[in-house]
């Protein structure tokens, strides 16, 4: 079986509590293979590991978080919403439970490819009227 794992802020790229019970978990299920999701705050410790992988992790995917504040986007773009996707995109920014289909579909749907061109349009940042925060 292939086990994806989603890790924030530990392993592989920093040692302790949880990056350790991890390393143990992974070594222990030899009989499975993982794919490593690792979520990171800083780009500078991309393919920097403290860990020796195990035989069974077929791969290790980085993301981190300041790799947006490089992206660039245009201001001014306007979508059409519909409600359904406004109340989602609200509870979103809110920190609330997200329906994510209409979130997905709204990216799918208006081609959107550069998601900063998406949080630079006139409906994100039309907060009052758009998203009646």
């Amino acid at each position: 079986m292939k086990i994806c794992l989603i890790i924030e802020g530990s392993y592989p790229h920093v040692t302790g509590g949880v990056s350790t019970w991890v390393q143990l978990l992974i070594k222990d299920l030899t009989e499975h293979q993982f794919i490593i999701y690792a979520i990171g705050a800083e780009e500078k410790y991309r393919g920097s590991f403290k860990y020796d992988l195990p035989e069974n992790v077929l791969e290790v995917r980085e993301v981190f978080l300041d790799e947006m504040l490089k992206k660039k986007g245009r201001y001014g773009k306007s979508y059409r919403l519909s409600n359904d996707t406004i109340l989602n995109l609200k509870k979103l920014i809110t920190g609330e439970i997200v329906d994510w289909e209409p979130v997905f579909k709204l990216m799918a749907e208006k081609n959107i490819k550069n998601e900063m061109d998406f949080f630079m349009s006139i409906n994100f940042f039309d907060t009052r009227n758009t998203l009646n925060i």
